[in-house]
Parts: structure tokens; C-alpha cells; sequence
């Protein structure tokens, strides 16, 4: 079985604004480069306004929006700091919206922000190795949302007993068989 990790982020940075542009399918298999651009960028105070840019993102998961989420939360944090979600179509602006995104970041149509920026053909990354992200990045980017949005706990309350079990399976303390305990 082969994992096609089907997008890529590119980023356009200036003094104090960074673009992300998603550029096809965003999921937890292949968020991780865009995880550590947010955190990196909604971590360093020069840069007051990030924009994500979705013009040619075909579809987004929770986990990626949970990144998202996250780092708006942060820049929030800094009077003077924001977090746009640009270009948003269909799927991702439901989305986007369903989850609570509209109460952290502005949601805009910027056609501007995508010419600015000559994106490649969605590249042939059947290849290419996924570069997922960690039930703990899962876990917090779950939270980011249940933090913004209560409903968001019930909607994601199967995510989180999923994860807290597997860490507990991960952890070596997996049940035991019957064959097991009675040798």
C-alpha cells in the first residue's frame, strides 16, 4: 500500500506578512510542513499577519484546519496580530466555517493574494513519503478546535478517545489476550 502525500505548501514571506498556500488535498498525512510553518510563524511577533491562502486547496481535513486553528490562537494573543483564511471554496469554506474558524481568523476573498504567486503544477507525488503529523499533534489540533467552537466536543469526542487509546496501546499496556493471562 502506498501513501500518496498529494500536496504542498509554499510560502511567501515579507517583513511583517507571510503567505501559506495549500496546494492540493491537506490531511494529517501530509500537514507536518505546514504545522511547523504556523507555529514558527505565529511564534515570532515580526510577522502580524499570516495569510492561508486556499485557491488551489481541492479539500482540507480537521487535523490541517486544527493547525490552522492553533496558530490563530496564538497570534490572538498579541493585540495588532491576525490570521486571514483567503480564497476559501465549497468543501474547505464549509468547512472552515462549520468548525468555528470565521471566531479566530477573517475569511476573504483576496484574488490578489493567489496572483501574487505563480504556483507549480500540483506535483506527481506518488513517490514521495508522507509527512504526517503525531497523535499528540492530532490530539492539539483537535483541541484548537473544541476551544473555539464549544459543539466542536461532541463533534470530535470520538478523535479523542481514539487517540487516548491508542497512546495507552502505544504505551505497552495493551489488554491482554485470554491465552495470555491464563499461562
Amino acid at each position: 500500500m502506498s501513501l500518496k502525500a498529494d500536496c504542498d505548501y509554499t510560502v511567501d514571506a515579507e517583513e511583517t506578512q507571510a503567505t501559506v498556500h495549500i496546494n492540493g488535498h491537506a490531511d494529517y498525512l501530509n500537514c507536518a510542513p505546514l504545522g511547523k510553518f504556523l507555529e514558527f510563524t505565529s511564534g515570532t511577533p515580526r510577522f502580524a499577519e499570516i495569510t492561508v491562502d486556499f485557491s488551489r486547496c481541492a479539500s482540507i481535513d480537521s487535523t490541517a484546519l486544527g493547525l490552522i486553528a492553533r496558530a490563530a490562537l496564538r497570534m490572538r494573543q498579541t493585540p495588532g496580530r491576525r490570521m486571514l483564511l483567503a480564497n476559501l471554496a465549497n468543501g474547505p469554506r464549509r468547512a472552515a466555517t462549520q468548525l468555528g474558524l470565521g471566531h479566530l481568523a477573517g475569511i476573504v476573498d483576496a484574488p490578489d493574494v493567489a496572483r501574487r504567486f505563480t504556483p507549480p503544477p500540483f506535483p506527481d507525488t506518488s513517490k514521495r513519503s508522507p509527512q504526517g503529523v503525531g497523535a499528540e499533534v492530532i490530539r492539539d489540533a483537535h483541541e484548537a478546535l473544541m476551544e473555539i467552537e464549544p459543539r466542536n466536543r461532541e463533534v470530535f469526542a470520538d478523535v479523542m478517545a481514539f487517540i487516548s487509546t491508542s497512546r495507552r496501546l502505544t504505551a505497552g499496556n495493551a489488554p491482554r489476550s485470554a491465552t495470555t493471562e491464563q499461562a
